[in-house]
Protein backbone atom coordinates (compact mmCIF):
# COMPACT_ATOMS: atom_id res chain seq x y z
CA UNK A 1 0.00 0.00 0.00
CA UNK A 2 1.51 3.35 -1.02
CA UNK A 3 0.79 6.70 0.51
CA UNK A 4 2.78 8.87 -1.89
CA UNK A 5 -0.19 10.99 -2.89
CA UNK A 6 -1.84 11.08 0.50
CA UNK A 7 -2.29 14.35 2.29
CA UNK A 8 -4.39 15.36 5.19
CA UNK A 9 -7.28 17.65 4.33
CA UNK A 10 -8.01 20.42 6.78
CA UNK A 11 -10.98 19.69 8.97
CA UNK A 12 -14.16 21.45 7.94
CA UNK A 13 -15.62 23.61 10.65
CA UNK A 14 -18.66 22.02 12.24
CA UNK A 15 -21.73 24.07 12.96
CA UNK A 16 -22.44 24.14 16.64
CA UNK A 17 -25.87 23.63 18.13
CA UNK A 18 -27.53 26.80 19.37
CA UNK A 19 -29.42 27.43 22.57
CA UNK A 20 -32.78 29.16 22.37
CA UNK A 21 -33.79 31.91 24.82
CA UNK A 22 -35.82 29.28 26.72
CA UNK A 23 -32.71 27.17 27.22
CA UNK A 24 -33.54 24.34 24.78
CA UNK A 25 -30.75 23.15 22.53
CA UNK A 26 -31.52 23.28 18.81
CA UNK A 27 -29.52 21.43 16.17
CA UNK A 28 -27.20 23.52 14.05
CA UNK A 29 -28.87 25.31 11.17
CA UNK A 30 -29.04 23.06 8.15
CA UNK A 31 -28.25 19.85 10.03
CA UNK A 32 -31.83 18.57 9.74
CA UNK A 33 -31.73 19.33 6.02
CA UNK A 34 -28.44 17.46 5.68
CA UNK A 35 -29.79 14.53 7.70
CA UNK A 36 -32.87 14.33 5.50
CA UNK A 37 -30.84 14.45 2.27
CA UNK A 38 -28.44 11.82 3.60
CA UNK A 39 -31.38 9.61 4.55
CA UNK A 40 -32.81 10.02 1.06
CA UNK A 41 -29.52 9.02 -0.52
CA UNK A 42 -29.24 5.97 1.78
CA UNK A 43 -32.76 4.91 0.83
CA UNK A 44 -32.00 5.33 -2.88
CA UNK A 45 -28.98 3.03 -2.52
CA UNK A 46 -31.05 0.53 -0.55
CA UNK A 47 -33.81 0.60 -3.17
CA UNK A 48 -31.33 -0.33 -5.87
CA UNK A 49 -30.45 -3.46 -3.89
CA UNK A 50 -33.91 -4.42 -2.60
CA UNK A 51 -36.47 -3.14 -5.10
CA UNK A 52 -38.25 -1.28 -2.28
CA UNK A 53 -38.04 2.46 -1.75
CA UNK A 54 -39.12 3.61 1.71
CA UNK A 55 -38.78 7.30 2.50
CA UNK A 56 -41.19 7.87 5.35
CA UNK A 57 -41.53 9.74 8.63
CA UNK A 58 -39.26 12.61 7.59
CA UNK A 59 -39.49 16.40 7.73
CA UNK A 60 -38.80 17.14 4.10
CA UNK A 61 -37.21 20.41 3.01
CA UNK A 62 -37.22 22.03 -0.43
CA UNK A 63 -33.88 20.66 -1.61
CA UNK A 64 -34.69 17.13 -0.49
CA UNK A 65 -38.15 17.42 -2.08
CA UNK A 66 -36.50 18.32 -5.38
CA UNK A 67 -34.06 15.39 -5.16
CA UNK A 68 -36.89 13.04 -4.19
CA UNK A 69 -39.12 14.04 -7.10
CA UNK A 70 -36.23 13.81 -9.57
CA UNK A 71 -35.39 10.33 -8.32
CA UNK A 72 -39.01 9.17 -8.53
CA UNK A 73 -39.42 10.58 -12.02
CA UNK A 74 -36.11 9.52 -13.57
CA UNK A 75 -34.40 6.71 -11.69
CA UNK A 76 -36.65 4.79 -9.32
CA UNK A 77 -37.17 1.18 -10.43
CA UNK A 78 -38.66 -0.08 -7.16
CA UNK A 79 -41.79 -2.21 -7.11
CA UNK A 80 -42.71 -0.98 -3.61
CA UNK A 81 -42.70 2.77 -2.87
CA UNK A 82 -43.59 4.17 0.57
CA UNK A 83 -43.78 7.95 0.99
CA UNK A 84 -45.78 7.95 4.23
CA UNK A 85 -45.83 10.67 6.88
CA UNK A 86 -43.70 13.26 5.16
CA UNK A 87 -43.65 16.46 7.17
CA UNK A 88 -44.01 19.60 5.08
CA UNK A 89 -45.75 17.43 2.47
CA UNK A 90 -47.19 20.54 0.85
CA UNK A 91 -43.65 21.42 -0.31
CA UNK A 92 -43.64 18.50 -2.71
CA UNK A 93 -47.16 17.04 -3.04
CA UNK A 94 -47.87 18.19 -6.59
CA UNK A 95 -44.29 17.70 -7.80
CA UNK A 96 -44.25 14.17 -6.34
CA UNK A 97 -47.54 13.38 -8.09
CA UNK A 98 -46.10 14.62 -11.40
CA UNK A 99 -42.97 12.53 -10.83
CA UNK A 100 -45.10 9.44 -10.18
CA UNK A 101 -47.25 10.23 -13.22
CA UNK A 102 -44.26 10.48 -15.58
CA UNK A 103 -42.00 7.89 -13.95
CA UNK A 104 -42.21 4.87 -11.66
CA UNK A 105 -43.35 2.46 -14.35
CA UNK A 106 -42.29 -0.54 -12.29
CA UNK A 107 -44.20 0.34 -9.11
CA UNK A 108 -46.80 -2.18 -7.97
CA UNK A 109 -47.41 -0.94 -4.39
CA UNK A 110 -47.72 2.76 -3.58
CA UNK A 111 -48.13 3.91 0.02
CA UNK A 112 -48.94 7.55 0.77
CA UNK A 113 -50.35 7.20 4.29
CA UNK A 114 -50.64 10.22 6.61
CA UNK A 115 -49.97 12.79 3.86
CA UNK A 116 -52.61 15.42 3.13
CA UNK A 117 -53.81 14.58 -0.36
CA UNK A 118 -57.57 15.06 -0.22
CA UNK A 119 -58.04 18.50 1.31
CA UNK A 120 -56.57 20.57 -1.55
CA UNK A 121 -58.34 20.01 -4.89
CA UNK A 122 -55.21 20.67 -6.97
CA UNK A 123 -53.24 18.08 -4.99
CA UNK A 124 -56.03 15.51 -5.26
CA UNK A 125 -56.33 16.11 -9.00
CA UNK A 126 -52.57 15.71 -9.48
CA UNK A 127 -52.52 12.41 -7.56
CA UNK A 128 -55.56 11.10 -9.43
CA UNK A 129 -53.76 11.77 -12.73
CA UNK A 130 -50.66 10.01 -11.38
CA UNK A 131 -52.64 6.99 -10.20
CA UNK A 132 -54.63 6.82 -13.43
CA UNK A 133 -51.41 6.66 -15.45
CA UNK A 134 -50.31 3.46 -13.68
CA UNK A 135 -52.46 0.57 -14.89
CA UNK A 136 -50.02 -1.93 -13.33
CA UNK A 137 -50.62 -0.66 -9.80
CA UNK A 138 -51.73 -3.55 -7.58
CA UNK A 139 -52.01 -1.95 -4.13
CA UNK A 140 -52.63 1.65 -3.08
CA UNK A 141 -52.64 2.86 0.51
CA UNK A 142 -54.05 6.28 1.40
CA UNK A 143 -54.71 5.92 5.13
CA UNK A 144 -55.35 9.21 6.91
CA UNK A 145 -54.78 11.19 3.71
CA UNK A 146 -57.44 13.86 4.26
CA UNK A 147 -59.94 12.16 1.96
CA UNK A 148 -63.65 12.97 2.06
CA UNK A 149 -66.66 11.98 -0.05
CA UNK A 150 -65.76 14.32 -2.94
CA UNK A 151 -62.09 13.33 -3.11
CA UNK A 152 -62.96 9.63 -2.89
CA UNK A 153 -65.30 10.13 -5.84
CA UNK A 154 -62.36 11.56 -7.80
CA UNK A 155 -60.17 8.67 -6.69
CA UNK A 156 -62.80 6.13 -7.75
CA UNK A 157 -62.86 7.64 -11.25
CA UNK A 158 -59.06 7.45 -11.44
CA UNK A 159 -59.07 3.81 -10.33
CA UNK A 160 -61.82 2.70 -12.69
CA UNK A 161 -60.42 0.23 -15.19
CA UNK A 162 -57.28 -0.75 -13.28
CA UNK A 163 -57.25 -4.41 -14.23
CA UNK A 164 -54.74 -5.65 -11.64
CA UNK A 165 -55.56 -3.38 -8.69
CA UNK A 166 -56.71 -5.58 -5.84
CA UNK A 167 -56.27 -3.42 -2.72
CA UNK A 168 -57.09 0.18 -1.86
CA UNK A 169 -56.70 1.18 1.79
CA UNK A 170 -58.52 4.40 2.67
CA UNK A 171 -58.82 3.85 6.42
CA UNK A 172 -58.84 6.75 8.88
CA UNK A 173 -60.44 9.13 6.35
CA UNK A 174 -63.86 10.82 6.48
CA UNK A 175 -65.60 8.53 4.02
CA UNK A 176 -69.16 7.32 4.27
CA UNK A 177 -71.37 4.89 2.37
CA UNK A 178 -71.45 6.83 -0.91
CA UNK A 179 -67.65 7.03 -1.08
CA UNK A 180 -67.19 3.37 -0.19
CA UNK A 181 -69.71 2.33 -2.86
CA UNK A 182 -67.92 4.47 -5.48
CA UNK A 183 -64.60 2.77 -4.62
CA UNK A 184 -66.17 -0.69 -4.64
CA UNK A 185 -67.65 -0.05 -8.08
CA UNK A 186 -64.31 1.22 -9.41
CA UNK A 187 -62.30 -1.74 -8.14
Amino acid sequence: MQFDHWREEPAKPQRQPTTSPTGTVRPASGSRRTDCRQALRRQIRAAEATGSFVFANRQIDGITALELTQYLRDDCRAKFVDLSSLGRWSNCAIAAAAAVQHGLRTVRVLTLDHNDIGSRPEVMEAWCKAICSHPGLQRLSLKDAGLDEASVGQLAQALYGHAVLFSVDVGLNHIYDQGIMALADAV
